[in-house]
């Protein structure tokens, strides 16, 4: 019995774990579309976008940069990330380039404005879906929002007021940088997280029927 019970709870983490890659995989395509668009991206890879422009290095390198100091920022909070964060930390950069190049001939600036408009919807649909399977698969989520659920517990401070502050300041730097600001940051700051409560329950059905 008990050598049963390990196998089932390595195969829950691994299907869990499954779940998270793909939750990480959707946030990234959006990302990657809503970039292309040039439209503006939410405000994290704003600042990317900035920083990337500015030292001229990559996507890939400079967002597992990034995470990975988020996590070390974490440790001093005693938080342990969880093997998922650590996934999309080393991961998630090097899928977003990945999906910048594969359809950067299909989507640019030269598309007209109401299809780039259009993406961007599809984006916030998109990334709302990911983010809620990332959640409820329940082995790790984002370093930044990892980072910004623990900044409110610290500071004892309603969550979406620490989000909408630390929003400001990344999109801020990231203007001050060099990267693009407009109405698809706009749309992704407020339609997101309200789409990712919509979804949360769809999210947690897949779960449970992987899981099962």
């Amino acid at each position: 019995p008990t050598r049963r019970s390990s196998d089932l709870s390595i195969r829950e983490t691994g299907i869990r774990l499954s779940l998270t890659a793909v939750g990480l995989v959707l946030l990234q395509l959006s990302n990657a579309l809503t970039l292309l668009t040039a439209l503006g991206a939410d405000p994290f890879h704003v600042f990317l976008q900035g920083l990337m422009r500015r030292t001229g290095s990559s996507y890939g390198i400079l967002y597992m940069i990034a995470s990975l100091l988020l996590l070390v920022v974490l440790l001093f909070f005693r938080s342990r990330p969880q093997t998922g964060s650590l996934l999309c930390a080393f991961f998630g950069g090097w899928i977003l380039e990945g999906f910048l190049r594969l359809f950067a001939e299909w989507i640019g600036e030269e598309l007209f404005f109401p299809a780039r408009l259009l993406v961007v919807f599809a984006c916030c649909l998109l990334q709302a879906f990911g983010m809620a399977l990332l959640i409820q698969s329940d082995s790790g989520t984002l370093p930044m929002e990892l980072f910004l659920r623990h900044l409110s517990v610290r500071l004892q401070k309603r969550p979406y007021l620490v989000i909408l502050c630390c929003d400001a300041v990344l999109i801020l730097a990231g203007m001050l940088l060099g990267g693009q600001f407009g109405i698809g940051t706009l749309l992704l700051v407020l339609l997101s997280g309200l789409l990712t409560g919509h979804f949360m329950g769809a999210a947690a059905q897949v779960v449970k029927r992987a899981v099962a």
